[in-house]
């Protein structure tokens, strides 16, 4: 991808809602500014702030309220508790919350934000956000069991486009990721190489990285266990699914599982043989028997094939070009099914729906055809 992809291991992180991200970045950088034109894009209905560093535990678990309870016939008196506004839009409505100056809560605030907020899946958004821990107000290192749950990223500050805002009083647009519908489909694909990897690509990283880190000045940042590693996968799936760079891959792992596990999972997967959908697309011939037996992987696989095929289309620089990254897709989709029939039978629509309206297919063997006749007519008729 040529797009400028500032910040989307962010915002890739936010739609997930699989890991809490957090984002560290110096004041005055436009976290909050970016946040409230990402929201309608991200089909928000708006946004929220709430300032953690100045909330008390029972602003968070909500006031206790005299109430009564019954069970066994007989009624009793107890304390329930009745969660702000604030925390009822964050669980249940359609906002984007930034949890701002989330490192200047206290052990006692965090460890009710990791019980109410944290460990929750909202309806809507939710984005954490603070100062760098050496000019906190009143900065706390978070505890191991709370950073485990997030994705530890450093804000990102375009200064092309600051100065192009302060020349023309017009800031650009941000470029946010918005993940299609079905980004989920790649998931089994990213799954399976964690997996993978947990078996022999670097067990020391990933069976003893789940114990909590010894030192604590390591606690406070990303570190590799079961949760880190699937929260991994999730969100790797879904960068996949928007055409992030491997840049913007790298910074998402290395803010779930820290940066050594990081290093040797992407090394690991370079050495293991797995083609992208890179390698699928362009060399189809030479890569197409690679897919892995498992049903539900390959078909994650060639989900791939087809995000990465529909980004070749979007970025063609005419109808010639984009009817031609068209067929270099279903080239590969042809000859994989001369390996795998079934996984490709249950695949090769997608392809088909790329079809750009002004391409006239190519003429392809029978023996794809065959199998899914009627979505050729429906293909060559536009």
């Amino acid at each position: 991808m040529t797009v400028n992809q500032t910040n989307w291991a962010c915002w890739i992180v936010a739609q997930t809602k699989h890991g809490l991200v957090k984002v560290t970045g110096l004041p005055g950088t436009g976290k909050t500014a970016i946040a409230n034109v990402a929201a309608p894009l991200l089909g928000m209905d708006g946004t929220q702030t709430m300032l953690l560093g100045q909330m008390m535990p029972e602003d968070i678990i909500g006031p206790p309220l005299q109430s009564t309870v019954t069970f066994g016939g007989v009624t009793r008196d107890c304390v329930k508790y009745v969660q702000s506004e604030q925390m009822l839009k964050l669980k249940h409505g359609n906002y984007l919350t930034l949890i701002d100056e989330c490192n200047h809560a206290t052990r006692a605030t965090q460890a009710a934000a990791q019980e109410e907020i944290f460990n929750s899946q909202p309806a809507g958004m939710m984005i954490a956000i603070d100062n760098p821990h050496e000019i906190a107000t009143d900065g706390y290192e978070f505890s191991a069991p709370v950073v485990n749950r997030m994705c530890v990223l450093e804000w990102e500050t375009s200064l092309s486009n600051w100065q192009e805002g302060m020349e023309t009083n017009e800031f650009p647009d941000s470029n946010i990721p918005v993940l299609p519908s079905d980004w989920e489909g790649l998931i089994p694909k990213w799954k399976y190489l964690v997996a993978q990897f947990s078996r022999e690509g670097g067990p020391e990283f990933f069976v003893d990285g789940g114990v909590v880190p010894k030192k604590r000045e390591d606690q406070c940042k990303p570190w590799p266990s079961l949760r880190s590693w699937t929260n991994s996968a999730v969100n790797l799936a879904a960068a996949e699914s928007v055409g992030a760079s491997e840049d913007t891959c790298r910074k998402i792992l290395e803010g779930f599982v820290g940066i050594n596990a990081a290093t040797i999972f992407l090394h690991w997967q370079k050495s293991v043989g797995l083609p992208t959908a890179s390698d699928f697309y362009h060399r189809p011939a030479e890569t197409c028997h690679k897919l892995p037996r498992r049903f539900d992987t390959a078909v994650s696989c060639i989900k791939g094939v087809v995000y990465y095929t529909k980004q070749q289309i979007d970025e063609a620089s005419s109808p010639y070009e984009s009817g031609r990254a068209w067929e270099r897709g279903l080239n590969f989709a042809e000859l994989a099914f001369r390996h795998n029939r079934e996984v490709v039978s249950a695949s090769v629509s997608s392809f088909l729906k790329l079809k750009p309206s002004s391409h006239t297919p190519d003429n392809r063997s029978a023996d794809l055809w065959d199998t899914i006749s009627d979505i050729r007519q429906a293909a060559m008729s536009g």
